[in-house]
């Protein structure tokens, strides 16, 4: 059996163009920013980007320009690639990142909101991982393989440790699991490794509309509370657990941007969310907008609440105003918070 330092270096030998020679064009399409679609429902409709065709070494540069001249800052790329320039795969995913992109897979079906499914393959995927947010269009397909080069010199060591460690830098900077790495290692430099939906997920190769959820025990003077946070596509959300005279109050806070205030004003009725159920909150003991973008509520945990947010996948607020088909709000996953919940509010008695 081959040991992972072997292969590794076997696997990248002068890293420079993706196994296969793709020798074709590129193409963009972009729809800019709806304005119009803003002010009328309220909700922002940002630019998308389709790329399709080979990863070149001018793409990045091209995009850099595109996003910052029809202000697309925050909307979304979508891929339909075959691979090409290992490096120029890495670049342009740090340029969508630094912009503030979300990353999906797929092909121009005609409107920003309609995809049909494509590929990205190899150096795409150094792309794609530039996400802020990443999904996979139903049916669309990521892979990769082994990066290799036809031109071999004295070098070749020294040039596949750089361009390994680049690799696993650019994965690790970007939120994804080395292990994808490990995975290209596995294949071969002329076959496609084809990652299934959920092995994505489990890398954290594809995230959805979310990020991974912070948990922290943060300390203030006389007292500390539980704090929970995730950033997603329409916003950060808050949970504060707080420990008050023997009482559990929960904090929530939403980033509601500019309809912070509509929301205030418009909500009837405030529920919990527990794994897609809502669940009557009762008044709140403080209903305000903080920070200018930021709608927080503050609430009184009973028993049953309380039970059934310990053993929660996700839990958060919902607003609703009097149409009933209609609520504003948030969740936070429990994922690496489940046992300081728990300790939290044993101790707080």
């Amino acid at each position: 059996m081959r040991s992972k330092v072997f292969s590794r270096c076997l696997a990248f030998t002068l890293v420079v163009l993706a196994g296969q020679a793709i020798g074709q064009d590129n193409s963009i399409k972009v729809y800019p920013p709806d304005d119009l679609y803003t002010k009328v429902t309220g909700n922002p409709r940002l630019g998308t980007l389709f790329i399709t065709g080979e990863i070149t070494t001018d793409l990045a540069g091209e995009i850099a320009k595109i996003v910052e001249d029809l202000r697309l800052d925050g909307g979304s790329v979508v891929l339909n690639s075959p691979g090409g320039n290992l490096l120029a795969g890495i670049e342009l995913g740090q340029v969508i990142r630094s912009s503030g992109l979300s990353t999906n897979v797929g092909r121009d079906g005609g409107s920003p909101v309609d995809k049909l499914p494509g590929q990205c393959f190899s150096s795409c995927v150094m792309a794609y991982v530039g996400g802020l947010f990443r999904t996979l269009e139903e049916g669309s397909k990521l892979g990769v393989h082994r990066f290799s080069s036809e031109v071999k010199s004295d070098s070749d060591l020294d040039v596949a440790q750089i361009l390994s460690a680049a690799i696993t830098n650019h994965l690790t900077a970007m939120g994804v699991s080395s292990e994808l790495f490990e995975r290209m290692v596995m294949a071969s430099k002329d076959e496609i490794y084809v990652l299934g939906r959920e092995e994505s997920q489990s890398l954290n190769l594809v995230t959805g509309g979310s990020m991974i959820p912070e948990w922290s025990m943060e300390i203030v003077e006389g007292g500390y509370y539980l704090r929970g946070s995730q950033d997603s596509w329409w916003g950060e959300g808050r949970n504060m657990l707080l420990c008050v005279d023997d009482n559990i109050l929960l904090t929530t806070m939403y980033q509601a941007g500019a309809n912070a205030s509509t929301i205030l004003e418009s909500t009837v009725k405030h529920s919990l969310r527990v794994d897609g159920e809502f669940i009557d909150l009762g008044n709140p003991l403080k209903w305000e907008v903080a920070g200018g973008s930021y709608v927080t509520g503050l609430f009184r945990l009973d028993a049953y609440l309380k039970m059934r947010i310990q053993s929660s996948e996700s839990f958060g607020h919902a607003a609703h105003p009097h149409n009933p088909e209609i609520f504003w709000g948030y969740t936070v996953e429990t994922k690496g918070g489940k046992q300081m919940i728990r300790d939290f509010m044993s101790n707080c008695r």
